[in-house]
């Protein structure tokens, strides 16, 4: 009787575990390289980036260590809470630091 309970342990072991291990949770999505919030957010870093690469600010060249304009958005943005509609708008480079300050 041992046996055939080790038997089956084992059989249930071989074939159900991968069944159960394949429908573990679903691990999160990470964040797209390019920082864009959901579209219902209004402006994305993409746009935020480009605007500011439009007006020459300093803010929309890559860092010392490689991160793009859009990489310090998305993880800023997050983090910071920045108001990325506003940063999209700004009339010169200056006017950014005025967006998190209203």
């Amino acid at each position: 009787m041992k046996h055939i309970l080790f038997w089956m342990a084992y059989v249930v072991a071989l074939t159900g575990l991968p069944s159960v291990l394949a429908c573990g949770p679903t691990p999160p999505t990470p964040a797209t390289s390019t920082g864009s919030l959901p579209p219902d957010a209004g402006a994305t870093c993409v746009d935020v980036c480009d605007h500011l690469r439009a007006l020459g600010c300093q803010e929309a060249k890559s860092t010392q260590l490689g991160a793009t304009c859009e990489q310090v958005c998305g993880n800023s943005a997050t983090m910071l809470g920045w108001d990325l509609s506003c940063r999209a708008a700004v009339a010169k480079c200056a006017d950014i630091e005025g967006c998190e300050h209203r």
